[in-house]
């Protein structure tokens, strides 16, 4: 309950993220190093920082990318863990900024934010309580993903999704030895739908009939590149 207000608080107020984010991460160095990264059950301090972490990396889109650092090295520290719950908290926070970082959609809180945070002596709230509003004289603003937001998204699958898929070309490999930190919960068929955010320009068509293929499970991994390439 406690994370996730932290997490709702972050996202309507996106300026309070990184105090909450750098204080996670330092201890999250320390309460997973050593044989903690391989425990499979942590203990209660660890649990909590991994749980804030999870919590923490569903933010809005600007954080991801002007504090892209803090989140590469939040869910690196998680998904190498042996815990199921730090790497579902990790591969969770993967996916999810994999996601807000690719889809184009209605950023409310925006101007909410810049509404709430006026002084006083500018604006009252309860005098707009009850308030009847023109619905012409509404704003939205919207989120599309831009080159700094594509360039992210590639970092990301290059570091944590492809060599996981690679891996899985291994005729060694098993159950038991896939790494499920981003198996499991990023659901990496989802990262296919993830792509579609290469599809910068409609006009693309040589991007949109790629899109349309339906990749060998074991080749999912060149698939992905490829759109990669495509898309450049």
């Amino acid at each position: 309950m406690i994370s996730s207000l932290i997490s709702q608080m972050t996202y309507a107020s996106p300026t309070f993220w990184l105090p909450f984010a750098e204080h996670v991460l330092r201890n999250l160095r320390e309460v997973l190093a050593g044989d903690a990264k391989t425990a499979e059950d942590l203990e209660t301090s660890a649990q909590w920082f991994v749980t804030l972490a999870g919590s923490l990396l569903s933010t809005t889109s600007e954080n991801y990318i002007q504090y892209k650092d803090v989140c590469f090295e939040m869910i690196g520290l998680l998904v190498e863990c042996k815990s199921k719950v730090a790497y579902n908290n990790g591969a969770i926070g993967l996916w999810y900024m994999l996601y807000m970082l690719s889809r184009v959609y209605p950023e409310n809180s925006r101007y909410i934010s810049a509404r709430l945070n006026r002084p006083l002596s500018e604006w009252v709230p309860v005098r707009e309580w009850a308030t009847l509003h023109d619905l012409r004289e509404s704003e939205m603003a919207w989120y599309v993903p831009g080159e700094k937001a594509k360039e992210l998204v590639k970092s990301l699958l290059e570091k944590f999704v492809f060599p996981v898929v690679d891996s899985l070309q291994d005729a060694k490999m098993d159950r038991c030895n896939i790494p499920y930190s981003c198996l499991g919960q990023a659901k990496l068929d989802s990262c296919i739908i993830v792509l579609k955010i290469l599809r910068a320009s409609r006009k693309n068509k040589n991007l949109a009939s790629v899109l349309q293929m339906q990749p060998p499970y074991l080749n999912l991994s060149s698939y992905m590149r490829t759109l990669l390439k495509v898309s450049d």
